[in-house]
């Protein structure tokens, strides 16, 4: 398959397309393309990209507007003012999967979520918000003093 700008040209997207999509749908297929690309064909990269549409549109529900892309791989988003960004793992579960991590200033803090089926996919699209207020109510905000 021909690739150019770093996607498949099968994708018909484009690089300034991915940098800047305009709904949640395009950042879904930049985000498995380049799952696609970095990682190859294998099993574990086609079944987890079968989920990543659900899964952005169920965060995409609740992050107000704040569903952006972050880097080639990751999508960042914001709730209940705390940083959270989802990317693929390679070594999720025994075949792959989908994290959600805190973002916390450059380094990634907890494991707020891992997806690793099609079950878990369709659970988190129903119930990200209560997910994610359960993360936060057990995993506070470190003060900005704290070193």
């Amino acid at each position: 398959m021909h690739q150019t700008n770093g996607y498949s040209s099968g994708s018909q997207l484009g690089e300034e397309t991915c940098l800047s999509p305009r709904n949640t749908e395009i950042l879904a297929n930049c985000i498995v393309g380049y799952i696609f690309i970095r990682y190859g064909h294998s099993r574990h990269v086609r079944r987890v990209a079968t989920w990543v549409g659900l899964i952005l549109k169920g965060i995409e529900r609740i992050a107000g507007g704040s569903l952006r892309r972050r880097g080639k791989g990751q999508v960042k988003f914001q709730y209940q003012e705390r940083h959270f960004k989802v990317k693929f793992n390679h070594k999720a579960g025994p075949r792959g999967g989908l994290d959600i991590l805190e973002i916390r200033g450059i380094r990634n803090g907890a494991l707020a979520a891992r997806i690793t089926s099609l079950e878990e996919a369709e659970g988190l699209y129903r119930c990200v918000g209560r997910l994610l207020n359960s993360f936060i109510e057990t995993h506070p905000e470190e003060s900005s003093d704290a070193n």
